[in-house]
């Protein structure tokens, strides 16, 4: 059986492969124009190349179009380091395997290695023109599988971009991604999460970003764009579901008041951490104007409250409230964010709340393994058994963490590992990796 993706003139074979049951991109209008240029580029044998400021949705697009074509898309970010020696693997690699290629930022690259790069498009091209099965390439004689695609994203206007090449952009058809449709977005990710009052609440949230962004202060660090709001949905959806699977009958989950105290849960966690304190005010009266009935009741973990304490009182400092709360903050964040930066003036405490945390959930960890050490073997001694299934015993032991000293290191528990480097003691090179001239 064969299936085929078809978009006016073009057609793509589906290639059958399962690329994984993440969540799905939410399909606007802007999505559409999108699949709809890079379809057609493909059948005319060019590179779609999505353009636009960040966060607009220009790699998820060309993942997404790729997860509905059942083809594994590489994603590569690109940097001045790159040179067309390994551009020219990478697309040797494409085309006898019939993968996609997405170059994340190609405009990084600089002007003399994409000149070179011009001329390889033009053998790609002209190879796939003629329907060859094998061609030359780069001096090697190679296979060419037709299902293979390349696509490339650009953020113009960027600090380190460049302009890119005229005999270049021959070969891509450009497509403009302008700022999405968050309403659209935020109401179907809170629907596909389960919240039943969507509408009223992405409307609510889409207005308070918005206000953010022009009553809050210029820093730096600030993003309240759509992968802000992403974020922050993400925690929501999980807190949403959380509830309903401690809480078999439901039915009081789909009230409005307790949906509206969720989002504004989700708002304090993922938002609080990063504000500076003169904006502080402005997001309290902003989140009270836009959900007044609901009162801030912030979720901590009191095991976690405890630990920290305890680390503190052990390391001969003050437990200041602010630090804690701090170290509440990190230890949230941590579950939206692969990569975090403290940021603050020097003697804030900003590596002091960074090893709090690591020692206290170290002490965590360490505690409820012991515990459940002790009632495997407590379990086995009794009912002389090899194995113990305690996954239940895991989610319910932290109500007996309380009167042991967590400070403690564990013999049954590893412990984290915090390891410091300092990135002025190292070069580029060294920092982030380069490529090695003998594997060319």
């Amino acid at each position: 059986t064969k299936l085929s993706l078809v978009q006016w003139t073009t057609v793509i074979e589906h290639c059958m492969e399962f690329a994984g049951a993440r969540p799905a991109l939410v399909i606007t209008p802007l999505t559409d124009r999108c699949f709809l240029t890079m379809m057609m580029a493909m059948g005319v044998n060019l590179a779609g190349a999505p353009s636009g400021p960040a966060g607009t949705g220009k790699t998820e697009s060309v993942k997404e179009l790729a997860k509905a074509a059942g083809k594994f898309c590489v994603v590569f970010n690109c940097s001045e380091a790159l040179d067309y020696k390994m551009l020219g693997c990478w697309f040797s690699g494409m085309l006898q395997t019939g993968a996609w290629l997405c170059l994340d930022e190609f405009n990084r690259i600089d002007v003399e290695v994409l000149s070179v790069v011009s001329q390889l498009l033009r053998t790609i091209k002209d190879a796939k023109d003629a329907h060859l099965c094998r061609f030359t390439f780069d001096g090697r004689d190679i296979n060419l599988k037709p299902t293979s695609a390349f696509f490339v994203t650009n953020n113009p206007g960027y600090c380190g971009r460049v302009e890119l090449p005229q005999n270049l952009k021959e070969f891509f058809r450009p497509i403009a991604m302008t700022i999405p449709d968050a309403l659209v977005i935020t109401e179907v990710v809170l629907f596909s999460v389960g919240f039943r009052h969507a509408p009223t609440l992405s409307r609510k949230l889409v207005e308070l970003y918005d206000a953010a962004v022009s009553c809050f202060s210029k820093a730096q660090h600030y993003d309240f764009g759509l992968r802000a709001v992403k974020s922050m949905l993400v925690v929501a959806g999980k807190k949403k579901q959380d509830y309903i699977r401690n809480n078999p009958g439901h039915e009081l989950a789909a009230l409005p008041e307790l949906e509206a105290q969720t989002i504004v849960q989700a708002l304090h966690e993922t938002n609080r951490s990063k504000l500076a304190a003169a904006d502080m005010p402005t997001f309290d009266m902003l989140v009270s104007a836009l959900f007044p009935a609901v009162k801030d009741s912030p979720s901590i973990s009191a095991i976690l409250d405890l630990a920290v304490r305890q680390v503190i009182t052990s390391s001969g400092l003050t437990a200041d409230g602010k630090q804690i709360t701090k170290a509440h903050q990190l230890h949230n964040t941590m579950h939206v964010r692969h990569g975090l930066m403290l940021i603050g003036p020097a003697g804030g405490g900003k590596t002091t709340i960074l090893r709090t945390l690591a020692t206290a959930l170290n002490g965590i960890l360490g505690v409820r393994a012991n515990l459940l050490q002790g009632l495997l073997e407590a379990y086995q001694t009794k009912n002389k058994v090899d194995k113990l299934d305690y996954k239940d015993t895991a989610s319910r032991s932290d109500e007996f963490l309380l009167p042991y000293d967590i400070s403690q290191p564990s013999k049954h528990h590893r412990g984290l590992d915090l390891a410091t480097i300092h990135p002025k003691c190292l070069s580029i090179k060294e920092l982030y990796g380069s490529a090695e001239k003998t594997s060319e």
